[in-house]
């Protein structure tokens, strides 16, 4: 059908490396042109903001996993969810 296709296409594309996939709240992957430096995502809970997470502001994260865990992280498949500042100031969680 020409849907498998379209996901064999973007499979192909992101083996080459052109694009990367992620996935947001619910569960759907979402997919991103390459444009440089690999990033994860900071997506909001309450109202879906979806914000680049810097692989140079996850590295502590990432390197603790690969020292306590032996875990390696690709960063482009990160997505974290939570609140955006925003939306934390409007109803913090409680600590």
């Amino acid at each position: 059908s020409d849907l498998s296709t379209v996901y064999r296409t973007l499979d192909v594309l992101e083996a080459i490396g052109l694009i990367s996939h992620s996935h947001g709240l619910d569960g759907r992957e979402e997919y991103h042109v390459q444009a440089g430096a690999q990033h994860g995502h900071l997506v909001c809970s309450v109202c879906g903001s979806d914000e680049d997470l810097g692989a140079d502001e996850a590295s502590d994260f990432v390197s603790a996993l690969r020292r306590d865990r032996g875990f390696t992280v690709q960063i482009d498949h990160l997505t974290v969810t939570g609140r955006c500042r925003t939306c934390s100031g409007a109803d913090p969680q409680p600590a």
